[in-house]
Protein backbone atom coordinates (compact mmCIF):
# COMPACT_ATOMS: atom_id res chain seq x y z
CA UNK A 1 0.00 0.00 0.00
CA UNK A 2 2.88 2.40 0.77
CA UNK A 3 4.32 2.05 -2.71
CA UNK A 4 0.92 2.45 -4.35
CA UNK A 5 0.01 5.62 -2.45
CA UNK A 6 3.46 7.19 -2.81
CA UNK A 7 3.45 6.47 -6.52
CA UNK A 8 0.00 7.95 -6.83
CA UNK A 9 1.07 11.11 -4.97
CA UNK A 10 4.01 11.55 -7.32
CA UNK A 11 1.78 10.90 -10.28
CA UNK A 12 -0.75 13.39 -8.98
CA UNK A 13 1.93 16.05 -8.62
CA UNK A 14 3.24 15.51 -12.12
CA UNK A 15 -0.14 15.09 -13.77
CA UNK A 16 -1.77 18.14 -12.24
CA UNK A 17 1.20 20.45 -11.95
CA UNK A 18 3.15 19.72 -15.10
CA UNK A 19 0.83 18.08 -17.60
CA UNK A 20 -2.76 18.52 -16.48
CA UNK A 21 -3.24 22.27 -16.05
CA UNK A 22 -6.90 21.73 -16.91
CA UNK A 23 -7.46 19.81 -13.67
CA UNK A 24 -9.98 21.64 -11.49
CA UNK A 25 -10.63 21.70 -7.79
CA UNK A 26 -13.77 19.63 -8.32
CA UNK A 27 -11.71 16.60 -9.37
CA UNK A 28 -11.34 14.26 -6.42
CA UNK A 29 -9.45 11.00 -5.98
CA UNK A 30 -11.05 7.90 -4.49
CA UNK A 31 -11.36 8.21 -0.73
CA UNK A 32 -8.83 5.47 -0.04
CA UNK A 33 -6.19 7.43 -1.96
CA UNK A 34 -6.76 10.89 -0.56
CA UNK A 35 -5.05 10.64 2.80
CA UNK A 36 -1.27 10.81 3.06
CA UNK A 37 -0.24 7.72 5.07
CA UNK A 38 1.33 8.70 8.38
CA UNK A 39 3.65 5.67 8.35
CA UNK A 40 5.23 6.43 4.97
CA UNK A 41 8.99 6.62 5.70
CA UNK A 42 9.80 8.75 2.67
CA UNK A 43 7.06 11.32 2.59
CA UNK A 44 5.16 13.36 5.19
CA UNK A 45 3.58 16.14 3.17
CA UNK A 46 3.76 18.83 0.55
CA UNK A 47 4.03 22.50 1.38
CA UNK A 48 1.84 24.98 -0.47
CA UNK A 49 4.48 27.63 -1.22
CA UNK A 50 1.79 30.19 -1.98
CA UNK A 51 0.04 29.86 1.37
CA UNK A 52 2.93 28.30 3.35
CA UNK A 53 0.79 25.54 4.76
CA UNK A 54 1.14 21.78 4.53
CA UNK A 55 -1.35 20.16 2.18
CA UNK A 56 -2.93 17.03 3.60
CA UNK A 57 -4.07 14.99 0.60
CA UNK A 58 -3.87 14.59 -3.15
CA UNK A 59 -7.02 16.60 -3.77
CA UNK A 60 -5.34 19.63 -2.21
CA UNK A 61 -2.25 18.98 -4.33
CA UNK A 62 -4.33 18.96 -7.51
CA UNK A 63 -6.26 22.06 -6.46
CA UNK A 64 -3.10 24.00 -5.62
CA UNK A 65 -1.38 22.93 -8.82
CA UNK A 66 -4.36 24.05 -10.90
CA UNK A 67 -4.58 27.44 -9.20
CA UNK A 68 -0.81 28.09 -9.07
CA UNK A 69 0.83 26.15 -11.94
CA UNK A 70 4.05 28.20 -11.74
CA UNK A 71 4.57 27.86 -7.99
CA UNK A 72 7.17 25.30 -6.84
CA UNK A 73 6.27 22.72 -4.22
CA UNK A 74 8.36 21.75 -1.21
CA UNK A 75 8.47 18.12 -0.18
CA UNK A 76 9.72 17.23 3.28
CA UNK A 77 10.96 13.75 4.17
CA UNK A 78 10.66 12.03 7.55
CA UNK A 79 14.32 12.84 8.17
CA UNK A 80 13.46 16.53 7.91
CA UNK A 81 15.15 17.08 4.54
CA UNK A 82 13.25 19.53 2.34
CA UNK A 83 13.21 19.31 -1.44
CA UNK A 84 12.10 22.11 -3.76
CA UNK A 85 10.21 20.66 -6.71
CA UNK A 86 10.04 23.13 -9.58
CA UNK A 87 7.41 23.05 -12.33
CA UNK A 88 8.64 20.72 -15.06
CA UNK A 89 10.45 18.27 -12.77
CA UNK A 90 10.06 14.75 -14.23
CA UNK A 91 8.13 12.27 -12.12
CA UNK A 92 11.02 9.79 -12.31
CA UNK A 93 13.39 12.36 -10.80
CA UNK A 94 10.99 13.22 -7.98
CA UNK A 95 10.50 9.52 -7.31
CA UNK A 96 14.25 8.96 -7.02
CA UNK A 97 14.70 12.03 -4.81
CA UNK A 98 11.99 10.83 -2.42
CA UNK A 99 12.68 7.09 -2.37
CA UNK A 100 16.42 6.97 -2.93
CA UNK A 101 16.32 3.29 -3.84
CA UNK A 102 18.15 1.33 -6.57
CA UNK A 103 14.79 0.72 -8.23
CA UNK A 104 13.94 4.43 -8.36
CA UNK A 105 17.43 5.19 -9.71
CA UNK A 106 16.91 2.59 -12.44
CA UNK A 107 13.57 4.17 -13.36
CA UNK A 108 15.23 7.59 -13.63
CA UNK A 109 18.02 6.14 -15.80
CA UNK A 110 15.36 4.63 -18.08
CA UNK A 111 13.69 8.03 -18.30
CA UNK A 112 16.96 9.72 -19.27
CA UNK A 113 17.59 7.14 -22.00
CA UNK A 114 14.10 7.65 -23.44
CA UNK A 115 14.52 11.41 -23.24
CA UNK A 116 17.88 11.26 -25.05
CA UNK A 117 16.38 9.16 -27.85
CA UNK A 118 13.59 11.71 -28.28
CA UNK A 119 16.12 14.57 -28.41
CA UNK A 120 18.22 12.75 -30.99
CA UNK A 121 15.11 12.12 -33.06
CA UNK A 122 14.15 15.78 -32.87
CA UNK A 123 17.68 16.82 -33.84
CA UNK A 124 17.60 14.51 -36.86
CA UNK A 125 14.28 15.94 -38.01
CA UNK A 126 15.60 19.50 -37.56
CA UNK A 127 18.75 18.76 -39.57
CA UNK A 128 16.70 17.22 -42.37
CA UNK A 129 14.45 20.29 -42.49
CA UNK A 130 17.43 22.68 -42.48
CA UNK A 131 18.99 20.73 -45.35
CA UNK A 132 15.84 21.37 -47.39
CA UNK A 133 16.22 25.09 -46.69
CA UNK A 134 19.82 25.31 -47.84
CA UNK A 135 21.68 24.38 -44.68
CA UNK A 136 22.51 25.96 -41.35
CA UNK A 137 25.12 28.34 -42.79
CA UNK A 138 22.49 30.25 -44.69
CA UNK A 139 20.46 30.75 -41.52
CA UNK A 140 23.45 31.98 -39.52
CA UNK A 141 24.30 34.55 -42.16
CA UNK A 142 20.93 36.15 -41.61
CA UNK A 143 21.82 36.72 -37.95
CA UNK A 144 24.98 38.66 -38.68
CA UNK A 145 24.83 42.42 -38.32
CA UNK A 146 25.59 44.15 -41.60
CA UNK A 147 28.20 46.89 -41.59
CA UNK A 148 26.53 49.69 -43.49
CA UNK A 149 27.60 53.19 -44.40
CA UNK A 150 31.17 54.48 -44.43
CA UNK A 151 33.69 52.96 -41.97
CA UNK A 152 33.79 54.65 -38.58
CA UNK A 153 36.95 56.52 -37.60
CA UNK A 154 39.27 54.32 -35.54
CA UNK A 155 42.73 55.38 -34.35
CA UNK A 156 44.72 52.32 -35.40
CA UNK A 157 47.88 53.47 -33.60
CA UNK A 158 46.02 54.07 -30.35
CA UNK A 159 43.82 50.98 -30.17
CA UNK A 160 44.78 47.32 -29.89
CA UNK A 161 42.07 44.65 -29.65
CA UNK A 162 42.57 41.14 -28.30
CA UNK A 163 39.91 38.44 -28.64
CA UNK A 164 40.30 35.33 -26.48
CA UNK A 165 38.26 32.40 -27.78
CA UNK A 166 37.82 28.65 -27.49
CA UNK A 167 37.65 26.57 -30.66
CA UNK A 168 34.63 24.62 -29.32
CA UNK A 169 32.73 27.66 -28.01
CA UNK A 170 29.47 28.21 -29.93
CA UNK A 171 29.46 31.99 -29.48
CA UNK A 172 33.13 32.15 -30.45
CA UNK A 173 32.28 30.38 -33.70
CA UNK A 174 29.49 32.90 -34.34
CA UNK A 175 31.84 35.81 -33.66
CA UNK A 176 34.62 34.70 -36.03
CA UNK A 177 32.80 35.84 -39.21
CA UNK A 178 31.96 39.11 -37.44
CA UNK A 179 35.66 39.69 -36.75
CA UNK A 180 36.54 38.87 -40.34
CA UNK A 181 33.97 41.40 -41.58
CA UNK A 182 35.43 44.04 -39.24
CA UNK A 183 39.01 43.28 -40.29
CA UNK A 184 38.06 43.43 -43.99
CA UNK A 185 36.50 46.84 -43.35
CA UNK A 186 39.51 48.07 -41.31
CA UNK A 187 42.63 46.31 -42.69
CA UNK A 188 44.95 48.39 -40.47
CA UNK A 189 43.10 47.46 -37.30
CA UNK A 190 45.39 45.84 -34.73
CA UNK A 191 43.35 42.74 -33.98
CA UNK A 192 44.83 39.69 -32.26
CA UNK A 193 42.94 36.43 -31.86
CA UNK A 194 44.22 34.14 -29.11
CA UNK A 195 42.91 30.59 -28.78
CA UNK A 196 42.87 29.46 -25.15
CA UNK A 197 42.49 25.74 -25.88
CA UNK A 198 45.43 23.92 -27.46
CA UNK A 199 43.61 22.35 -30.40
CA UNK A 200 46.11 23.02 -33.20
CA UNK A 201 44.05 21.40 -36.02
CA UNK A 202 41.15 23.71 -35.09
CA UNK A 203 43.50 26.71 -35.11
CA UNK A 204 44.76 25.83 -38.58
CA UNK A 205 41.20 25.38 -39.85
CA UNK A 206 40.08 28.73 -38.42
CA UNK A 207 43.00 30.59 -39.97
CA UNK A 208 42.42 28.90 -43.31
CA UNK A 209 38.73 29.82 -43.29
CA UNK A 210 38.89 33.37 -41.92
CA UNK A 211 42.49 34.51 -42.48
CA UNK A 212 42.66 36.22 -39.07
CA UNK A 213 46.12 34.93 -38.09
CA UNK A 214 44.86 33.49 -34.82
CA UNK A 215 47.44 32.09 -32.42
CA UNK A 216 47.51 29.77 -29.44
CA UNK A 217 47.61 31.50 -26.08
CA UNK A 218 50.91 30.14 -24.76
CA UNK A 219 54.09 31.06 -22.91
CA UNK A 220 54.13 33.90 -20.35
CA UNK A 221 50.96 35.37 -21.87
CA UNK A 222 48.97 32.25 -20.99
CA UNK A 223 49.96 32.43 -17.33
CA UNK A 224 49.12 36.15 -17.28
CA UNK A 225 45.79 36.25 -19.10
CA UNK A 226 44.14 32.85 -18.62
CA UNK A 227 43.20 33.44 -14.95
CA UNK A 228 41.48 36.69 -16.00
CA UNK A 229 39.23 35.06 -18.60
CA UNK A 230 35.95 33.84 -17.13
CA UNK A 231 33.97 33.59 -20.39
CA UNK A 232 34.61 33.08 -24.07
CA UNK A 233 34.75 34.98 -26.24
CA UNK A 234 36.38 37.80 -24.28
CA UNK A 235 37.17 41.06 -26.09
CA UNK A 236 40.02 43.00 -24.48
CA UNK A 237 40.69 46.55 -25.76
CA UNK A 238 43.90 48.40 -24.97
CA UNK A 239 44.00 52.18 -25.11
CA UNK A 240 47.68 52.91 -25.69
CA UNK A 241 47.20 56.67 -25.45
CA UNK A 242 45.82 56.56 -21.93
CA UNK A 243 47.81 53.46 -20.98
CA UNK A 244 44.62 51.73 -19.90
CA UNK A 245 42.67 48.54 -20.47
CA UNK A 246 38.96 48.92 -21.07
CA UNK A 247 36.33 46.77 -19.39
CA UNK A 248 36.12 43.44 -21.19
CA UNK A 249 33.28 42.52 -23.49
CA UNK A 250 31.93 39.16 -24.60
CA UNK A 251 30.14 38.26 -27.83
CA UNK A 252 29.83 41.30 -30.12
CA UNK A 253 28.60 41.88 -33.63
CA UNK A 254 30.97 43.58 -36.06
CA UNK A 255 28.97 46.81 -35.98
CA UNK A 256 28.95 46.84 -32.17
CA UNK A 257 32.71 46.36 -31.89
CA UNK A 258 33.37 48.97 -34.57
CA UNK A 259 31.23 51.46 -32.66
CA UNK A 260 33.07 50.80 -29.37
CA UNK A 261 36.49 51.19 -31.00
CA UNK A 262 35.40 54.44 -32.64
CA UNK A 263 34.16 55.84 -29.33
CA UNK A 264 37.44 54.98 -27.61
CA UNK A 265 39.37 56.59 -30.44
CA UNK A 266 37.34 59.81 -30.06
CA UNK A 267 37.34 59.87 -26.24
CA UNK A 268 33.58 59.25 -26.06
CA UNK A 269 31.87 57.49 -23.19
CA UNK A 270 30.91 53.87 -23.80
Amino acid sequence: MKKTVTGFILGAICTSLFWGFSTTASVREPAERQAVPADNPNFIGILDCNEFSWMQNCTEVNKNASEHPDVPLRVKTKSGHELNIAPGTPTALMNMMLKGTPESAAEFADYLERDEKLRQRAASLWKAEMAKRGGINGSLKELQTKLTGPPKDIDYDRIKTFVFYDSECAYCKKMLPELKALKDRHPKLKLSLLQIDLNKPALIAINKKYGLNAKLLSGPGRAKFLPLISKTPTVWIQDNKNKADLPTFNFMRAAELESVLAKVSNNEKL
